[in-house]
Parts: structure tokens; C-alpha cells; sequence
């Protein structure tokens, strides 16, 4: 992870417009292409409108919602998910399951497999849409929902809610900080909050250095987790260089909390 600070530095570029930021900032930007402009490329179509390109991400968006959610194996969805949602993508003069295979086609993005289920050709992409569906959350409620999901199917939601961290800062959703203090103060959920924050470059929120002291003292209590400690020392190695560039010393660092 390189965050926008530390590019900053590196590329001499001080436009945050040309800076992809966080790991799902780096997504949005691959799958736009795959998604419309691939489209553009390959066949000289004209460009299209901002209606036709979210359509596309809304589409693969409620198809990684509703297979998550289902009981389905990871990553092997029914045909029903993909016709389902299909809606307004159906061209006037063709039926639902040939634009399916079209738009598989057309983005290289999902295959049929032999036993008639679909997938995302890698698990990646399945997860950045999944997080396009969790990236919305507007109310304490909402928050509340999302991290039962968390915590009741870590391995179906996990890489998808870190995405959608990164894309609630990308979008500078104004719920990022709650859902961040609800994420460091949960039982249950609360050893995501390192990473969370690593994927949305989320250093000045309140409290940071206060709960990644806690998280660093935890650690060091049990020594059981390991992913956790991955995940501390991503953080602070990013941390640190982030307030270096920006010329600020930092709260916590990772010879301090972990050396």
C-alpha cells in the first residue's frame, strides 16, 4: 500500500486527481475500463454516458450482493443472480440470457463454468462489487447491519467490507469516521480496525493512535493472532511515512508499539 502522501513524494505529482489512492480507488479505475471503455476500444463505439457506465457497476454490484448473501459455495453463482439483475441492460430486440453472455463476453469479467454456475474470473473483482453494495451505509443502523455481516460470515465479507472502507474515502462519505469508532470499539469485529483503516488512509480520525495502541497492546498480550499483526504493522509502516512527507511526527510508530 502507497499512500497519497507518500506518492505524492515520490512522483513529484501534487494533483489528487491523477493520485490513485486506496486499493479500491485502483479498482474503480481497472473496471471502468473493462466495464466501458474496453467497449469503446474494441468495437469504435462512442463513448458512453455516465447513466449507461453505472448501470454496469450497478448490475455487477447487485449480483455480488445477492450471491453473497445467499448460501451459494464462494464465487459459484446461479444463473438466476445474473438474469435477475439484469434490467435495463437488455437491448431492445434481445433476451435476457443473451445479453448475460454478451456483457460476459463484452468485460471478460465473469465465466460460465461446466456445472451451469457463473463466476468472477478472480475473487477480487467479486469482492470490489460486493463492496460497492456496502459502501452506502447512511445511518448508525446501517453501520450496526454491516458489521453483523462482519461478524457473523468474516470469510464471505471481509475483503469486500475493506474495499468499501476505501471507497467510502475516496468518496469522502461522511459516515467513514462512525463506522470506523463503531468498527474499533466492537468486540466482536474490532482486530479489522487496523486494516480498515490502512484501506481507507483513514490516519486523522479521532482516536486513531489510541486504538491502535490498544489493538498493538492486545497483540502483544495473546500472541495469538496473527493476521492482526500483519495488519499493525502495515498500518504504522504507512502511518509513519505518510506523516514524514507530511512533515508531522507521528502518534504511534511501529518500534514503539511492536519492536
Amino acid at each position: 500500500y502507497i499512500s497519497r502522501d507518500l506518492r505524492r513524494q515520490q512522483t513529484g505529482v501534487y494533483d489528487e486527481a491523477e493520485i490513485i489512492d486506496t486499493r479500491a480507488e485502483f479498482f474503480t479505475e481497472i473496471l471502468g475500463y473493462l466495464l466501458v471503455r474496453r467497449r469503446t476500444h474494441r468495437e469504435g463505439a462512442p463513448t458512453p454516458n455516465f447513466t449507461f457506465r453505472q448501470s454496469r457497476f450497478d448490475y455487477f454490484a447487485a449480483v455480488a450482493r445477492d450471491h453473497i448473501a445467499s448460501d451459494e459455495a464462494f464465487n459459484r453463482m446461479s444463473a438466476t443472480h445474473l438474469t435477475a439483475n439484469i434490467g435495463s441492460l437488455v437491448p431492445e430486440g434481445k433476451g435476457i440470457d443473451e445479453t448475460v453472455v454478451a456483457i460476459a463476453q463484452e468485460t471478460g469479467l465473469v465465466k460460465l463454468n461446466e456445472d451451469g454456475t457463473w463466476s468472477f474470473i478472480h475473487r477480487s473483482f467479486l469482492d470490489y462489487f460486493l463492496a460497492l453494495s456496502l459502501a452506502t451505509a447512511q445511518s448508525n443502523k446501517q453501520i450496526s447491519r454491516l458489521l453483523t455481516l462482519l461478524n457473523k460470515s468474516p470469510l464471505r465479507y471481509e475483503e469486500g467490507f475493506y474495499l468499501a472502507c476505501g471507497l467510502m474515502a475516496s468518496r469522502s462519505w461522511p459516515r467513514l469516521p462512525e463506522l470506523l469508532k463503531q468498527l474499533g470499539d466492537n468486540a466482536f469485529v474490532g482486530s479489522h480496525y487496523p486494516r480498515a483503516c490502512l484501506e481507507a488512509q483513514a490516519y486523522s480520525v479521532p482516536d486513531f493512535a489510541d486504538r491502535i495502541r490498544f489493538y498493538c497492546a492486545r497483540w502483544k498480550r495473546e500472541k495469538t493472532d496473527k493476521q492482526l499483526l500483519h495488519d499493525l504493522v502495515s498500518v504504522l509502516i504507512d502511518y509513519e511515512r505518510s506523516c514524514r512527507v507530511l512533515g508531522r511526527g507521528a502518534e504511534v510508530s511501529f518500534a514503539g508499539q511492536l519492536w
